[in-house]
């Protein structure tokens, strides 16, 4: 025995545990209301999940280093089944120190938990891929007329559709429904499909649209020089809201030809020279000489060689979408309503740019001193202690205290974060009821946006049983599959009070049907701030252990792969480190089912290391030693 074996008192660790096992049922008794209504394994897993709370109100180091010192379990691995560790752990100690055997401990043990949470993921999320990972995947705006892309993503692994209510409409939805459906059976094989309600989210309104304008750019040398000529596509009139395309009329469209040049004079009065390069019946493409800003309006003229073909002029475009300049330093008002606008001078006074909130009810809850942040955090403001007034309209004067870069822009839907704030707002919106009176039917799960406490489980709930027990014309004509029970319930935690709530959620939704929690870290992330998102996630995957509930792992994965094909080595680790929950999801971009493959690859690995926290030894694969 070595000297620091000699030093440890086993029976002075067991009285330890005992305490702190007293400790466990004691705290766990207090707030037996909390699981009295639960049955079956619902009990199992809200007891276990009480238990586990009161496990981690202590600092269990110490005791943790002395355990790991006699070569016993530290309790690091206890999520799922606590009582029963702690139970293991003192008997084993009682054999090293020769002391009677300690009580029996009811709770579910090792295996049972493992049971409970596999058959939970299964009744959610169907059957796994081929390598054991369940993947799923944000449904793009083209996947509600392209099939083909939908089954590349079925064959490259994708177990789970996700359909985002905040984008698209009901027709698309529904267009995407049935493409999934029928790729699925191609294949084989279920895909589940969860309907994602858009929330109460908070977004910046309207604002003032910018010029017309069309401003083309040419490529520039490391030097700052023009390296080469800048790429135009002219459109007829009719063809005006063609993407970034410049109009012109129809009848000096149809006489351009290779090798014209076209003669213009652009916004700011100076002569710019187009040379066309290819011509099609619907769009003409040149090359223009020097960067230019293009508006509706500017005179144009056809030239073939020294000959002057036709004259005319740039038809109209939509106007560009408005934005709001704004620096460290700045004053912001948030307003009820109106066009958002940049700061204004009226003679010697200075009117702050202002911009409203989608949501104005929230206004009266900001106080002064909490923090206001757009666009995912990028651009972060206090509200200031004199509320004003604008044109009538109540408003919250911000300062703005940090903006990414220096400078930034709001722009309409912009996301609105109060973290410091506590708001009173709708757990269904309108437009989620009517959503889910229209999709639901046909839906596996419905997603739930912005969760701030237990009491929306049982509302969405409620409302889908109103729904789904009655047969809408929309069912009746689509034809679609529909779930013989209420669809599953995927919780997002994505806001400051869903974490500071999540024990208390977990057990309201272990009453009712099966559940999910969907670790959304972006908005999380931005109300929490990123310093503490690496240890908030740690606590939601262990806290929905201990209760045994599915985990969804969300927010950019591999979102660069997705994006422009390559990933970053963070990425690389974080898709990793996502294989301990039971889903991951992927949002869309033009690589998606590359990523899909490169998903698919590493968790199919990973699962051969990792099972939750635990290191599972599988065979290495480098080289033996010779």
């Amino acid at each position: 025995m070595t000297s620091a074996e000699s030093v440890i008192d086993p029976q002075r660790l067991l009285a330890g545990l005992a305490r702190l096992r007293s400790h466990v049922e004691a705290t766990s008794a207090l707030h037996a209301t909390a699981v009295a209504g639960l049955e079956g394994d619902a009990r199992l897993s809200g007891d276990n999940l009480l238990h586990y709370v009161a496990l981690r109100s202590r600092d269990l180091r110490e005791l943790q280093n002395g355990l790991t010192d006699l070569g016993l379990s530290s309790l690091g691995r206890s999520e799922a089944h606590v009582l029963d560790t702690l139970g293991r752990v003192m008997r084993a100690l009682a054999a090293l120190a020769t002391a009677p055997e300690p009580k029996a401990t009811e709770g579910v043990d090792r295996r049972t938990a493992a049971a409970v949470l596999s058959g939970r993921s299964q009744a959610l999320f169907g059957d796994p891929g081929a390598g054991g990972a369940r993947i799923m995947v944000t449904m793009p705006s083209e996947a509600a007329a392209d099939q083909s892309l939908i089954d590349q993503l079925v064959v490259s692994g994708m177990t789970l559709a996700r359909i985002n209510c905040a984008h698209d409409n009901p027709t698309a939805w529904l267009a995407m429904i049935r493409r999934i459906r029928a790729a699925g059976k191609k294949s084989g094989r279920e895909v589940r499909i969860l309907v994602d309600l858009g929330g109460p989210k908070l977004r910046t309104g309207p604002v003032e649209p910018g010029p017309a304008v069309r401003h083309i750019r040419c490529p520039r040398k490391p030097t700052g020089a023009i390296a080469g000529s800048g790429q135009v596509t002219l459109v007829p009139d009719e063809s005006s809201d063609n993407d970034d395309a410049i109009p012109v009329g129809a009848g000096f469209f149809r006489r351009i030809r290779v090798g014209d040049t076209i003669e213009l004079t652009e916004n700011r009065g100076r002569p710019r020279l187009l040379t066309v390069t290819a011509v099609t019946k619907q769009r003409v493409s040149a090359g223009i000489n020097r960067p230019s800003w293009i508006g509706p309006g500017n005179p144009i003229r056809l030239m073939r060689g020294a000959a002057r073909i036709a004259i005319g002029v740039i038809g109209s475009f939509p106007a560009t979408a408005g934005t709001i300049p704004v620096a460290e330093g700045d004053l912001l008002v948030l307003t009820a309503d109106g066009l958002g606008c940049p700061s204004r001078i009226d003679g010697s006074v200075m009117h702050p740019a202002r911009i409203a909130c989608q949501l104005p009810e929230v206004l009266p809850a900001i106080k002064p001193g909490q923090r206001v942040l757009f666009d995912d955090g990028k651009i972060s403001g206090v509200a200031m202690a004199k509320p004003i007034r604008y044109k009538s309209q109540d408003g919250v004067l911000i300062r703005i205290k940090r903006v990414a870069g220096g400078k930034g822009k709001l722009r309409e839907g912009n996301g609105i974060n109060l973290p410091d704030t506590t708001l009173d707002l709708p757990r269904l919106t309108e437009d989620d009821r009517r959503d889910l009176a229209m999709v639901a039917p046909h839906a596996d799960l419905v997603g739930v946006s912005f969760v701030r406490g237990p009491a929306v489980v049982g509302e969405v709930r409620e409302v889908l049983g109103k729904y789904l027990g009655k047969t809408s014309a929309t069912t009746r004509t689509t034809k679609l599959r529909r779930p013989r029970s209420l669809p599953g319930l995927v919780l997002k935690i994505e806001t400051a009070d869903a974490f500071v709530h999540l024990p208390r959620i977990l057990l309201t939704g272990l009453a009712g049907g099966p559940f999910a929690v969907l670790l959304a870290r972006g908005d999380l992330a931005v109300e929490v701030g990123f310093e503490r998102l690496a240890e908030l996630q740690e606590e939601i995957l262990w806290l929905c252990e201990a209760a045994h509930v599915p985990v969804i792992w969300g927010t950019q994965v591999l979102e660069t792969l997705v994006k422009q094909g390559l990933p970053t080595r963070a990425e690389v680790t974080d898709a990793a480190m996502s294989s301990r929950a039971e889903c991951v999801m992927l949002n869309k971009g033009p690589h998606l089912v590359d990523a899909m493959h490169f998903l698919n690859d590493v968790l199919t690995r990973m699962r051969g290391h990792l099972d939750k926290k635990r290191a599972v030894l599988r065979r290495l694969s480098v080289s033996a030693l010779t």
